[in-house]
């Protein structure tokens, strides 16, 4: 059967309700500038991802895209978790951006473009997220809101990995780089 290849919302409002499930295969979602999504399910996006107006997520909602994840406008991230599972990803956008949880999983690094707070759960597994010259804020001062396999943050420049904290708790910093020759420097 055929697919569509790009899931394009050009001013409607759509209501994804929950245990509904949709995938967009070989394709992104665009989410245009008048467009309203709100979202309760399961999305599997097998492109890019770009929301240039509302996105609210209701409930415990997921977002999994394989390519790169923009946000323009509003990305409200209610209970949801995003995962980033592809080859190399990027997080962009206009202003900081919040997750409520963040895994990144697949092959390859993911990197800022944008600053990025999550608000719950950062889920680095084996890999890399490289903040560039932006910050990375993990809100929740839960010891942990961090987990790792062999992850990392990198950063250069100003960019910084940020934790809220409570005084008498012992917190991970996962740092290190992957410039040669490669390094895990946690504090």
């Amino acid at each position: 059967p055929e697919c569509q290849t790009l899931f394009f919302n050009k001013g409607a409002v759509i209501s994804v309700k929950p245990n509904t499930e949709i995938g967009v295969h070989l394709g992104g979602v665009i989410n245009g500038s008048n467009g309203i999504i709100e979202h309760a399910g399961y999305l599997v996006v097998e492109g890019d991802f770009t929301n240039n107006h509302i996105i609210k997520n209701i409930g415990t909602s997921t977002i999994k895209v394989q390519r790169d994840f923009t946000n323009n406008q509003m990305f409200i991230p209610g209970n949801s978790w995003v995962n980033l599972y592809g080859g190399t990803e990027t997080i962009s956008g206009a202003d900081t951006i919040f997750f409520h949880d963040l895994e990144i999983t697949g092959t390859d690094v993911k990197y800022l473009t944008s600053n990025v707070i999550v608000m719950n759960k950062l889920q680095l597994n084996n890999l890399e997220m490289s903040t560039g010259e932006h910050s990375l804020t993990v809100s929740n001062s839960d010891v942990g809101a961090i987990t790792r396999t062999d992850g990392f943050v990198s950063s250069i420049g100003d960019g910084a990995l940020y934790r809220t904290t409570n005084v008498g708790q012992n917190y991970l910093f996962p740092v290190g780089s992957s410039i040669q020759p490669p390094r895990y420097r946690p504090i």
